[in-house]
């Protein structure tokens, strides 16, 4: 009794089968990697703008072929009109009048008369044949109005060839209408692809520029606009504070290794404890982390800074004259950009700039070498 029942509890406790087989793990879906709202947004906003357009040129030119579909048919029917009014006249004129009845008089008269000589009778022959010619007309105007019932026929058959004329019109209205909303299909396929092609190329960029790590200004124009070159730094020298509407508006311009010479804006309420703006003085270097270019309202286009932790200044102990030097030939050179484009205001400010440099430079000091042809190339 003891063995069958531990016989039972062991055979119990023994997994079965198919609590044994392994339960496959759920399949793990990945998102889509996520896109950038507001660039979806906008595509969306245009392709529905775009629909909403073609819309309504579909529906205008739809009015237009009913509107000269009505006036069709009721120039039509006009016409209808008018020539019925004008064979209701002949039809009144081929009917025969009734013989008026004959009075006391001329029946008297009749009675009284000799009867009719064989001469009367044989002129009498003209006016039967007059009579003839009477119901000849008769018969002529029974002609006449099958000729005038069908002038009705005619013109249901003009007004079918109208709405035969007006489907093939809509009809070409509509493939030109699809023609169109093909090359806009395409062309927003086109820029879909180039903004594709152009997306690759800055990451591609980006990927360079991350490898390379200290980059310049023209390093972010290759870039393109408002995008931050992640893991970079931009090194630059300060020529000076522009005290016009400071404190308002933190403008500082500076110099890259390539002497390129921009202007950075400051967005910034308390940049302590990261930089002072105290320490915003001439020649010092100025390095910014993960910059990205900005154009501004003026037509500048330089670097916008509104995180002070992206931002360190260090002095400079190698600063002198020949910097001021660099300073004017970028300025210069920034002042004939300025004047190319006709932006002469602009370019007088650059250039009283470069002339200031060169008042803190001393008549015994040589220009560098690079400088001269700096100039040489601004003017």
């Amino acid at each position: 009794m003891d063995a069958s029942s531990s016989t039972a509890s062991s055979s119990s406790s023994s997994p079965s089968p198919a609590s044994t087989a392994t339960v496959p793990p759920p399949e793990v879906v990945r998102p889509p990697p996520p896109r950038d709202s507001a660039e979806e947004e906008r595509l969306r906003r245009e392709v529905r703008e775009k629909e909403e357009a073609q819309r309504k040129v579909l529906e205008d030119h739809r009015q237009a072929i009913e509107q000269r579909r009505n006036l069709a048919k009721q120039r039509m029917a006009a016409e209808d009109t008018s020539a019925a009014a004008t064979e209701a006249p002949k039809a009144d004129a081929a009917e025969p009048k009734p013989p008026a009845s004959a009075s006391p008089d001329s029946a008297s008269t009749s009675v009284s008369s000799p009867p009719a000589s064989p001469d009367a009778t044989s002129a009498a022959a003209p006016e039967a044949d007059g009579g003839d010619g009477a119901c000849s007309g008769e018969a002529t105007g029974a002609e006449s109005e099958p000729a005038a019932s069908g002038s009705p026929a005619k013109s249901k058959g003009n007004i079918n060839d109208i709405d035969e004329d007006s489907d093939d019109a809509q009809k070409a209205e509509e493939e030109e209408l699809n023609r169109q909303a093909r090359e806009l299909l395409e062309k927003q396929n086109q820029k879909e692809n180039e903004r594709v092609a152009e997306e690759a190329r800055r990451k591609e960029v980006l990927a360079k520029l991350q490898a390379k790590k200290e980059i310049t200004f023209s390093d972010l124009f290759d870039l393109g606009l408002a995008r931050q070159a992640l893991g970079c730094t931009l090194t630059c020298v300060l020529m000076e504070r522009v005290m016009v509407h400071w404190p308002n508006s933190k403008q500082v311009r500076v110099m890259d290794s390539q002497d390129d010479a921009r202007s950075v804006f400051f967005y910034t309420e308390e940049p302590e404890p990261y930089f002072s703006l105290d320490d915003l003085k001439d020649g010092v270097v100025i390095v910014f982390r993960s910059p990205n270019l900005h154009f501004f309202m003026d037509g500048q286009m330089g670097l916008r800074v509104e995180d002070a932790s992206l931002v360190s200044v260090h002095p400079n102990p190698s600063f002198g004259p020949d910097f001021r030097l660099r300073f004017a030939a970028a300025e210069k050179e920034d002042g004939a950009r300025w004047f190319k484009q006709k932006k002469y205001d602009e370019a007088m400010i650059r250039y009283d700039s470069a002339l200031r440099h060169c008042e803190y430079v001393p008549t015994d000091v040589a220009a560098p070498p690079d400088s001269g042809g700096a100039a040489a190339t601004a003017g």
